[in-house]
């Protein structure tokens, strides 16, 4: 440095080094609020399922049939759609002790993403639950 003042390089090294640290905290603020936008679109797939599940878990073991086929609801959200897929079985347990016919929720939660590479990536979640008849005793 010399005594009027910085130089022209000196100058350049510190824009450069400033530069760098602004692109670097924009990155992170952006690499954040994606991860945030991505937590709160699998927060609502959790909570469909677990509506789906709450409504089927609410109703009396005897009267919940195994369904003839999966059931399907449609949702839209965060500019997306869901699609919501429900099905019940039904499972022996032939050779237990109680001979007891189970029931298995399964909720299925589907939805299309953009890959990054200008197609389509799909995205599904699967959440079960199994019923036992002596709760319901």
């Amino acid at each position: 440095m010399n005594k009027d003042g910085f130089t022209l390089i000196e100058v350049m090294v510190s824009m450069i080094l400033m530069v760098g640290i602004v692109l670097g905290t924009m990155a992170f603020f952006y690499m954040a609020s994606s991860g945030q936008f991505d937590a709160r679109l699998h927060e609502y797939v959790l909570n469909l399922q677990e509506d789906a599940l709450e409504q089927r878990l609410a109703e009396p073991y005897l009267s919940l049939k195994p369904f003839e086929g999966p059931k399907e609801d449609n949702f839209t959200a965060f500019g997306k759609q869901f699609v919501r897929i429900y099905t019940a079985s039904e499972v022996n347990t032939l050779g237990s002790t109680y001979n007891e016919r189970y029931k298995i929720i399964n909720v299925t939660v589907t939805w299309n993403i953009p890959d990054g590479n200008g197609g389509i990536e799909n995205k599904s979640s699967l959440m079960k639950s199994l019923m036992s008849p002596r709760e319901y005793d």
